[in-house]
């Protein structure tokens, strides 16, 4: 921050407009155009709503424990209980939003974690226990990044000091604060997937750090990324943009982490696919940008906000259109009867992100009608929403990527136990009359069937 009160205030101003600026496209909007943002959403509504809803308690239950990346499990539904689930959910996407602005929780961490460097050992080690297990709690991922760079930095003397002694001591106590999270991992059940280590095309590290800018433009995404990579290369040749001595031996543990690390590990895929915002952010961290002269500063500046005024409109655009789609297709899961299992048919392309996404969009039944929906989140692993036996049982007999082909292959099976069908991208020509049922809704991204057979034994 700069020095003056009457700077800061201006910083902090701009920060204000630009943050309302980046916010706009969630406030404009009911449903977010993000891939897996409706199957969350199912999540938190069947969090808040169990165990009083006898229809999703048939198929779903909760079973709390200290797995990581609970930050939206342990608050949305909280929320619930004031606003609908789909307000809470905007709310925290805000929050999200701002505080990845604002730096990032690790970020901070790793701040406060510098700030008290010279403090009592005592009282460093309280605080960064705290830190840690919080940012594990949030998100592993982000806990990664922040041990790692710690760990680095309590390597890094912040004086003169030839001895090892200083660096040893800094890294035990760094280690220390990190046990308690540590210790919640391995009792996780996290820890418990098998270990199967994917590293996936090589060729994709190099397309990965363009996720930076990754919206609906790959095109724009890499221009925008090359145009800024080729500034920042400038700024450092130059002298204009200066590496803090300390900080520079994180932004490189990380880049070696983003070379190294799988794309999938134990539960979790796109792990190296991560670390490029991060990395993004640990520059930004990093580096004094003082060295521009104010003319140039303001112009680099003014350039900036031009760029971002760009990217903010063609999200809005894509957004407004996507809302505009979903609100046509809403209708149609109101045509599934409360309670009802729904079977998912959806493409396998449906997997990527981008456009507008309708992969997820049939778990927004679990919101609209209490119905059971197999690609509910519910990994044991990873979530605190477990599949009941029933619920189990029927989610086995679906591959939504299976049946997509079985339908266009105009062979579908019978889905004994669910009442409801639901195909995500149709086939087409697709007849119609081939469906093993009868035709509730017909959209051209979105077809819903009700089954003729009588559903799962007992009363709902």
């Amino acid at each position: 921050m700069p020095a003056s009160t009457s700077n800061r205030v201006t910083v902090l101003a701009f920060f204000s407009l630009l943050s309302i600026l980046a916010l706009t496209p969630v406030a404009i909007v009911t449903l977010p155009p993000i891939l897996d943002y409706p199957n969350h959403m199912a999540r938190m509504h069947i969090l808040a709503a169990l165990p009083s809803t006898a229809e999703l308690a048939r198929y779903y239950a909760i079973h709390w424990t200290v797995a990581p990346n609970l930050a939206l499990d342990a608050t949305v539904p909280w929320l619930v209980g004031i606003a609908s689930v789909e307000d809470a959910m905007r709310l925290s996407l805000a929050f999200i939003l701002l505080g990845l602005a604002g730096g990032c929780l690790a970020l901070w961490a790793v701040a406060a974690w510098l700030a008290l460097e010279r403090r009592s050992a005592a009282l460093r080690v309280i605080v960064g226990m705290v830190m840690a297990t919080t940012i594990y709690l949030a998100h592993l991922a982000a806990f990664g990044c922040y041990a790692l760079a710690i760990i680095v930095l309590s390597l890094t003397p912040f004086e003169p000091d030839r001895s090892p002694a200083p660096k040893l001591r800094r890294a035990f106590f760094t280690l220390i604060t990190l046990i308690p999270a540590a210790a919640l991992f391995l009792m996780s059940p996290t820890v418990g997937a098998p270990t199967a280590v994917d590293y996936g095309n090589p060729l994709r590290k190099f397309d990965l750090p363009v996720s930076l800018f990754d919206n609906y433009n790959r095109i724009f995404d890499g221009a925008t990324f090359a145009v800024l990579l080729i500034a920042a290369i400038i700024g450092l040749i130059r002298g204009s943009i200066v590496l803090h001595p300390r900080m520079r031996w994180c932004l490189i543990a990380l880049l070696m982490a983003f070379v190294l690390l799988p794309s999938r590990l134990l539960s979790a895929s796109g792990i190296d696919h991560r670390l490029p915002i991060a990395i993004g952010f640990i520059f930004i961290a990093t580096t004094d940008w003082t060295g521009l002269d104010p003319r140039r500063m303001r112009i680099v500046g003014g350039m900036l906000i031009g760029l971002l005024l760009i990217r903010m409109t063609v999200i809005g655009a894509v957004w407004l259109r996507a809302d505009q789609e979903y609100a046509l297709l809403r209708p149609g899961l109101d045509r599934i009867m409360t309670g009802d299992a729904v079977a998912i048919a959806a493409p396998a392309r449906s997997v990527q992100a981008g456009g507008i996404p309708l992969l997820h969009f049939p778990t927004l039944a679990v919101i609209d009608r209490n119905a059971f929906v197999p690609t509910v989140f519910a990994d044991p692993l990873q979530q605190p929403v477990r599949l009941t036996e029933l619920g189990a049982r029927l989610g086995a007999e679906v591959v939504p990527a299976a049946l997509w082909q079985m339908i266009r292959q105009e062979t579908p099976p019978a889905l004994p136990g669910y009442e409801e069908l639901v195909i995500v991208d149709p086939p087409r020509p697709l007849r119609l009359d081939r469906l093993p049922g009868a035709v509730v809704f017909d959209a051209p991204r979105l077809i819903v069937v009700r089954l003729p057979h009588p559903s799962h034994e007992g009363p709902k």
